[in-house]
């Protein structure tokens, strides 16, 4: 059950699954004893890794997008410019990252992760690219929605299409961000 429960709820605690196993077997067992038999299982507590959400719907689009231009000469993608914004974090939080160190090492330099006062801020930009290299890259100060997006493009897309070499003919492909 240990195991079931561990591979139906990868993210679930040890010590949910104790809870579980005495809810629903009258089974008292300590945390540590669930970690063991994960353990001698071969399962591991990790970070897990990341990875944007995608949705069912737009996992089809974008796989009806691949199947739509798949075929298309390279003589087409040279005139494509796909865009895109994100947003980054100056300073990533303690927590997201793990070291490996020896113990009475905490304080060494190389073992040290940097933090600011008042967390770190972040940072959104966007950015194009062409079939051969990348297009200028705007820092966006304040919250991005229609009217700064409109006027990333007034001073970024033309700049970029010219240095791409692609005048005013070309297919601008931005995401569907509402």
């Amino acid at each position: 059950m240990i195991l079931r429960s561990a591979a139906s709820k990868p993210m679930t605690s040890a010590q949910n699954i104790a809870n579980e196993l005495l809810s629903s077997c009258n089974v008292s067992v300590s945390s540590q004893t669930v970690r063991n038999v994960l353990h001698s299982a071969g399962l591991k507590a990790r970070t897990p890794r990341k990875k944007p959400y995608i949705s069912e719907v737009n996992r089809k689009r974008r796989l009806e997008f691949a199947m739509k231009y798949k075929n298309k000469p390279m003589d087409f993608w040279k005139k494509v410019i796909f865009s895109d914004e994100s947003k980054f974090e100056i300073f990533a939080p303690p927590s997201i990252r793990k070291i490996w160190r020896k113990n009475k090492t905490a304080l060494e330099p190389k073992n040290v992760l940097p933090t600011l006062k008042h967390g770190g801020g972040n940072v959104i930009v966007w950015g194009c690219v062409a079939h051969n290299e990348a297009g200028n890259l705007a820092f966006i100060d304040n919250k991005m929605n229609a009217l700064a997006y409109i006027n990333v493009l007034r001073h970024n897309l033309l700049d970029s299409a010219k240095k791409f070499s692609m005048g005013n003919t070309f297919i601008f492909q931005q995401d569907k961000d509402p």
